[in-house]
């Protein structure tokens, strides 16, 4: 009955795509069995009560760079992320979605993660997505603010577009965004989409973050 609850609720709000936390990856890029035994029903209570909402496998993790776990240049990692995907999509998710962070612009191990996700979610007719930090202020941003913050990593629009060609969804992470007021977060939202519709819209499915919780951090 919750699952019916939940894709009904999915349906009246005519959404699209769920993205359900099937993660986040482990270390070496799998996720124990036993965080997902439930999937299959859920995804069988999706067709059955939601047949028009694609179900994605939200697949995060953060990068050893910034404390994680992950280190996303291990051609072994790489390997198994890849293995783990193509597990989700033989228990019927219709999708991956992935939210690895901080990922910087031009990251080549992160390029190829995403042209062999790509190819095997191609050839199940699956959906390909990612998550994206927001794009960087002005043009050259990045490299001015990471001299004094080395950790900066929002991608430009070039990076953006070399993301798009390998994707078929991008959700941009437009919220912890540090705006004061309300009326400042929404123009901001604003900006944001614009250039990055802009950009890319025209190659994938823009999908744009908002905050989800009722209070943030005082920025």
């Amino acid at each position: 009955s919750e699952y019916e609850e939940f894709a009904r609720l999915l349906v009246r709000n005519e959404m699209s795509d769920v993205f359900v936390h099937a993660g986040p990856l482990e270390g070496d890029g799998s996720v124990p069995a036993e965080r997902i035994e439930h999937a299959g029903a859920l995804i069988d209570a999706m067709d059955r009560y939601a047949p028009g909402v694609r179900v994605q496998a939200y697949l995060g993790q953060i990068e050893d760079r910034a404390g994680g776990p992950l280190d996303l240049d291990d051609a072994a990692v790489r390997d198994r992320i890849v293995a783990t995907a193509g597990s989700f999509l033989d228990l019927g998710f219709d999708g991956i979605h992935y939210d690895i962070e901080p990922i910087f612009p031009g990251d080549q191990s992160f390029f190829d993660l995403l042209d062999r996700t790509r190819a095997l979610t191609a050839a199940r007719g699956a959906v390909l997505s990612v998550a994206v930090e927001q794009l960087e202020a002005v043009p050259m941003a990045r490299p001015v603010v990471a001299t004094f913050r080395p950790g900066y990593h929002n991608p430009t629009e070039g990076f953006l577009r070399e993301v798009a060609q390998r994707v078929d969804q991008v959700a941009i992470m437009t919220y912890d965004s540090g705006m004061p007021t309300d009326w400042l977060f929404g123009a901001y939202v604003a900006w944001q989409t614009e250039r990055v519709v802009e950009a890319i819209g025209d190659e994938v499915i823009v999908f744009m973050g908002v905050p989800t919780y009722g209070d943030g951090s005082p920025w």
